[in-house]
């Protein structure tokens, strides 16, 4: 399911830089910019109110997996997905 969701991201990432590529360009970057897309901590976000309003999760599932989901973002950082797609 988490991989689903993160290619479902992806698709919508790669139409929004379609888009932004037959846009006209602007030179220099802006000071702070953020990678395009959403950040791990979002994704799973995402995924947890799925599983809670599907209720297909018990409390004590969803605190294990929360749990889970903390230490993950703790050991590899909270990056924007696309970088974590791209390295695996």
């Amino acid at each position: 399911m988490v991989t689903e969701i993160l290619r479902a991201n992806l698709r919508v990432l790669d139409r929004q830089q379609e888009h932004v590529k037959q846009s006209p360009r602007v030179v220099g970057k802006a000071p702070n910019a953020r990678p395009v897309g959403p950040k791990l901590s979002e994704v799973i976000a995402q995924y947890i109110q799925h599983h809670v309003i599907s209720r297909r999760w018990s409390d004590r599932t969803r605190a294990e997996n929360e749990a889970r989901f903390r230490d993950l973002v703790e050991i590899i950082g909270d990056r924007p997905i696309r970088e974590i797609l791209i390295s695996l």
